[in-house]
C-alpha cells in the first residue's frame, strides 16, 4: 500500500461529515497543523477533491456519492469528470462571463466575482481563472489562497496560460499551498508551451538560476529561454520552446492532484 493509499484511509474518511463547508474547514485545520510536513500535499489533494465535488460535481449530480469520490482512485474520478463535462451549460457559462466583464468595467468587483463564479461552475475556463483572481484578491470575501489555487488548477487543466502562471507562482512561493518547485516548474512549462512570453521568461529564470534541483546544470538552456521570450514569432524559437518544455514535463510527470 502506497503512502497516498494510507493517507486516504478509513480514519480520514470517517472525519468527513458530508457537509462540504464543514469538511473543508476541518481539512484546512488539519492541513495547517501539518503544513511543513510531507502530509501537507496529501491534504491539498484531498481538499482539492472536496472543492471539485462541491463546486463542479454535486450541483450536477443530485445522487452524487461524495465520500466515495473523495477516496476514489482515477477510474471513478474520471467518470465523474466526464459526466460533469457533458452537463455543463455552455450558453449559461458565456452569458455569466459576459455579465462579469460588464461588472469589471463598472469596477463592481464583488458582482463580477459572483458572475465569474456562476460561469466557472458551468465550465468556462476563463471564468475559472478570473474567479481564482477574485478569491485571491479577496473580492468575494476574505482572501483564500488555497481555494484560488484550486480555481487556477481547474483553469490550467482547461488550458488557460495565465492560470498556469499564477498557479506556478503560488507553488513557487508556498502561498496557500505547500511550496513545491517541481509543480511550479510543471505549470510554468505547460504555460510556456502556449508561447506566453512572461512564462517563457519565467522558465528561463528558473533554469538559468538553477532553482530546481532536477534541472540543475541547465543554465545555458535557461539563458536561451530568456532570449526566446522576446522572439516567439520565429518558428525555430517556438520549436526550441516546445521541444525543451516537453522534456521538462516528461521528466516531472503529471502532478498528483
Amino acid at each position: 500500500m502506497s503512502m497516498l493509499d494510507c493517507f486516504f484511509s478509513d480514519a480520514i474518511l470517517e472525519k468527513l461529515s458530508g457537509n462540504f463547508d464543514d469538511d473543508i474547514q476541518m481539512l484546512k485545520s488539519e492541513y495547517a497543523a501539518c503544513a511543513n510536513t510531507v502530509f501537507a500535499e496529501f491534504y491539498e489533494t484531498l481538499i482539492f477533491r472536496v472543492y471539485r465535488a462541491k463546486f463542479l460535481i454535486a450541483p450536477k449530480m443530485p445522487n452524487f456519492r461524495y465520500k466515495e469520490y473523495v477516496d476514489s482512485q482515477s477510474q471513478y474520478f474520471e467518470t465523474c469528470n466526464e459526466l460533469v463535462e457533458k452537463l455543463f451549460d455552455q450558453q449559461k457559462a458565456e452569458q455569466f462571463y459576459a455579465d462579469a466583464l460588464k461588472y469589471v468595467a463598472m469596477k463592481d468587483y464583488a458582482s463580477a466575482g459572483a458572475s465569474f463564479y456562476a460561469s466557472a461552475i458551468e465550465g468556462n475556463v476563463n471564468a475559472q481563472y478570473n474567479y481564482g483572481v477574485s478569491v485571491y484578491n479577496g473580492e468575494v470575501g476574505e482572501p483564500d489562497y488555497l481555494e484560488s489555487a484550486f480555481w487556477y488548477l481547474m483553469a490550467s487543466l482547461g488550458g488557460n496560460a495565465k492560470a498556469m502562471s499564477n498557479l506556478g507562482i503560488q507553488y513557487r512561493n508556498g502561498v496557500g499551498v505547500k511550496q513545491n518547485l517541481n509543480r511550479m516548474m510543471y505549470w510554468y512549462a505547460k504555460g510556456a508551451q502556449m508561447f506566453m512570453p512572461s512564462i517563457v521568461h519565467d522558465v528561463g529564470l528558473v533554469l538559468a538560476n538553477e532553482e530546481v534541483e532536477a534541472f540543475a546544470g541547465n543554465a545555458s538552456i535557461g539563458r536561451a529561454f530568456l532570449q526566446a521570450a522576446y522572439r516567439l514569432d520565429e518558428p525555430d524559437v517556438r520549436e526550441f520552446v516546445t521541444d525543451n518544455t516537453e522534456q521538462i514535463i516528461e521528466a516531472l510527470g503529471d502532478p498528483e492532484i
